[in-house]
């Protein structure tokens, strides 16, 4: 009988135990994911609930309080929707300029038994977020710092273009200056600039040719349009579609650059043509300095 008391009083000792150890397993592993949630969300919340047009009319950052509350909110419900946690998020100092704000999430295990001990827990992590960044005067306007903010980025874009002979010449020559893309144009993003241009082998289709019609004043200023907004595929010249016959010359590797025509592409056919168009494909590579943001 002794024995058996003994041994049944081990086998709660060891239930209890148990139970203590899973209980802060849980809240040792639901603190550290919290907190890389709760930094990861602030910093991304507060990237997309930047006011780009106040930015680009003061150079000053600035956020939306609102739209910043709404971001945050969406997204940690959507990464915690299968942890199965509740959660209480309270927002602190959301200061729009210059960009602060201060998030607390309370994580709470409500009620937990240990044998007849019944309790319950609760975990708080806040985390106060601080935007650095450089204005257009070039100023810091929070923590001064000799690193270059911004990041030299790269992409690349087809283009068509569609060239009328020289009737002097019977060649298709032209000089075409390109519009900035709309995937560059930001409040964030500056210094763009036609880096480099590849002429592309194509068999021209009548889809092209209505492509490149389309896209004719998206992609080019003061485009050549005498040919309204249908171009037949037989008044394309199909002798003109390979490096041989043609060359095209632009951004930094186009001879004699310089800053007025960092934007502008050289059209040159070798031979010349009987039709009174030919379309050229070539891919355009742009550079330009994208701002990296940081969060403290």
């Amino acid at each position: 009988m002794k024995w058996s008391t003994v041994t049944v009083g081990v086998m709660i000792l060891g239930i209890i135990g148990v139970s203590i150890i899973l209980l802060f397993q849980q809240l040792t592993t639901t603190n550290e994911n919290d907190y890389y949630l709760l930094k990861e969300i602030t910093e991304a919340a507060m990237v997309d609930s930047i006011d780009i047009s106040y930015y680009r009319e003061t150079g000053n950052l600035k956020i939306v309080r609102e739209k910043f509350v709404e971001n945050f909110t969406r997204r940690f419900a959507e990464s915690t929707l299968i942890i199965g946690t509740k959660y209480t998020i309270k927002f602190f100092d959301v200061i729009e300029e210059p960009p602060k704000v201060s998030v607390r999430i309370d994580t709470g295990i409500e009620n937990y038994r240990i044998y007849n001990t019944e309790d319950s827990y609760n975990v708080l992590n806040e985390l106060t977020g601080i935007f650095e960044y450089v204005g257009k005067e070039g100023k810091s306007s929070s923590t001064i710092t000799n690193e270059n903010p911004y990041e030299i980025k790269t992409m690349k874009k087809t283009y068509y273009a569609i060239v009328k002979k020289v009737p002097s010449t019977k060649k298709y020559d032209t000089t075409l200056e390109l519009n900035v893309p709309d995937e560059l144009i930001s409040g964030k993003i500056k210094y763009q600039m036609l880096s480099y241009v590849k002429f592309e082998s194509m068999e021209p289709t009548q889809g092209i040719v209505n492509e490149a019609i389309l896209k004719r004043d998206i992609d080019y200023k003061d485009a050549e349009n005498d040919y309204g907004y249908f171009l037949p595929l037989a008044n394309i010249e199909k002798n003109v579609y390979n490096d041989s016959s043609i060359r095209v010359f632009g951004g930094l590797a186009r001879p004699n650059q310089n800053t007025e025509k960092k934007n502008k592409v050289q059209i040159t056919s070798v031979g010349t043509g009987n039709q009174d168009y030919a379309i050229v494909k070539y891919t355009a590579t742009w550079q330009y300095s994208e701002y990296k943001y940081k969060i403290s």
